[in-house]
Order: C-alpha cells, then structure tokens, then sequence
C-alpha cells in the first residue's frame, strides 16, 4: 500500500513536469488538485524520493522543498537521507550542503555510506578541497568512508599540491586501520618525494 501510494504520487508529478521538465508551479497545483498535500508523511515523501524520483535530482529537490512547506510536515532523517541518495552522484553541490548543514543542526544522522557518495563526487569533478572540508566534517566516521574513496581523496589532494590536506587524510587513514591502494599511497609518495618530505611519512 506504501508503495502504491508512492508510485502514484511519483507518476502525478513526473507527469505534471512533463511541459517545463522541472518542478514548477504546474506541479504544485496538481497535487494540490489531486489532494495529495493532505496525505503527505515522511515515510511517503521518502519512500517517492527513493526511488521514484532518484533519477530525476530536481524533481527530487523540488518536491522536498514543497513538502517542507505544507501545514503540519516535518521532514524526519529518513527524507533527508532519500533526498542526498538522490543528489549524492550529482552535481548538485550548493543543494547538498544545504541539506547537511540543516541536518547537523537538526542532529539527524548521515550515513557513512552517503558521505563516501558525495566524497566520492567531488572528487569525480575536481573538488578536491570541498571532498576534504566534508572528510574533516565526519570525525569518527571517517573509517567507514571506505578505502576507495579515501584513498581517491587522497591521490586528488596530492595530485592537487594541497599536500598538507593530504598528509592528514594519510594520517587518518592509518590512524584507523584504513587500507591504501596503489593509486592513493602512490600518489602522495610521489608528491611527497617531489617536495623532499619522505621522512615525514615514514616517521
């Protein structure tokens, strides 16, 4: 029934997007029109962000934002988490760190895992230093981040020059028993080596 419900909440603003392709008013006064703003809880925005609408980032955001603004919601950890699956492989990137900051100040938790996919996309599109802010940003939880996308993290702040940044990922890395690949020590040593620093690393 969750599903269902979903599914065709989903289907009414695809739909509706249909002329403009992006959330707009249009979109607005069908659901309004079908009723829908009345039904709304958590779990259904959740459950029509992931996974209907998690190829479609901006009707994702857009119905996110609308739900915010109906009498009586509150979103929950569980919609903000299904809004930053769906932006988390994207590039929108003022929208995500809008979404962690309202979550930290709501003290809703963030998965590791979503971190590691909004780590990993900065780095995808040379952001390195942003990919860095939000490592620093996680604390303890910088060992579930996963080895693939530390050591990318730390192969792109060495290839970069930002080779303090990168010492710290090194030292976080081995701090908590976070395995190195080729690519990532292999970088830094090489960066490191260029500069004249190896002893720092083998210290």
């Amino acid at each position: 029934m969750r599903e269902s419900g979903a599914r065709g909440l989903s289907k009414a603003v695809i739909s509706a997007s249909k002329k403009r392709g992006r959330w707009g008013p249009e979109v607005e006064e069908r659901l309004h029109r079908l009723g829908w703003r009345q039904r709304l809880s958590p779990s259904l925005v959740g459950n029509v962000i992931d996974p209907f609408l998690k190829s479609h980032h901006s009707l994702a955001l857009g119905f996110f934002n609308w739900a915010s603004q109906q009498p009586g919601f509150s979103h929950t950890p569980f919609t903000f988490h299904s809004l930053l699956k769906s932006l988390s492989h994207t590039n929108h990137f003022s929208a995500i760190h809008s979404l962690l900051k309202q979550a930290k100040a709501l003290h809703f938790p963030i998965q590791p895992s979503l971190f590691s996919s909004i780590i990993a996309s900065h780095v995808a599109r040379n952001r390195a230093r942003q990919a860095f802010s939000l490592y620093c940003g996680v604390g303890s939880l910088s060992a579930e981040i996963g080895v693939a996308t530390s050591n990318s993290l730390l192969a792109a702040l060495a290839s970069d020059g930002c080779l303090e940044s990168a010492r710290r990922v090194f030292d976080e890395m081995s701090e908590r028993g976070v395995g190195f690949s080729t690519l990532g020590f292999g970088v830094f040593v090489w960066r490191v080596c260029g500069e004249g620093d190896l002893e720092k690393v083998v210290s």
